[in-house]
């Protein structure tokens, strides 16, 4: 049997699994198996690609082209957030957390204070319809600064609907 016929060369090989022969030296250095004279075994080829999940298709550019797409859709949407950040079209997560921590506060102090400065008021008073005259403006008093300083801090009007 000749030299030739006792395997195949990279270049084969590669065509018959439809990669470059670069692809197939990239194998041999991962540990596909080569024959007498540097030549190759196809299905030995197969099996060692079998074994290692190595599939010619990814090798075929296919998986890369894939790869280079999430790449770049990645790419591009890193840099319409960067361009949103830029425009001050974004908000920092910390911030707002921090911000919607100091409205609550500033509601529920809000609230928490209405016994004390109704107290007074409140006890000398015996027609329901004034003492829920009194809570309801009261109420709207405290809503009414929370959304004040809203606008203030959000840089947004809030319509309370009154």
């Amino acid at each position: 049997m000749a030299k030739s016929e006792m395997g195949m060369t990279r270049s084969m090989l590669g065509a018959v699994l439809g990669v470059s022969h670069t692809t197939v030296s990239k194998w041999i250095s991962l540990g596909l198996p080569v024959g007498v004279a540097g030549r190759l075994d196809p299905v030995a080829a197969r099996v060692w690609l079998d074994q290692n999940r190595v599939s010619p298709d990814t090798a075929t550019g296919q998986g890369y082209a894939v790869a280079k797409g999430k790449r770049e859709a990645a790419m591009a949407s890193m840099a319409e957030m960067q361009l949103a950040k830029m425009r001050d079209q974004t908000l920092d997560a910390a911030e707002v957390r921090q911000l919607l921590s100091s409205m609550v506060i500033q509601v529920r102090d809000g609230f928490m204070a209405l016994p004390g400065l109704l107290c007074d008021r409140l006890a000398v008073m015996s027609d329901a319809t004034d003492i829920m005259l009194l809570l309801e403006t009261e109420i709207c008093k405290v809503l009414q600064r929370f959304a004040d300083a809203a606008a203030r801090d959000l840089g947004a009007e809030v319509n309370l609907g009154k």
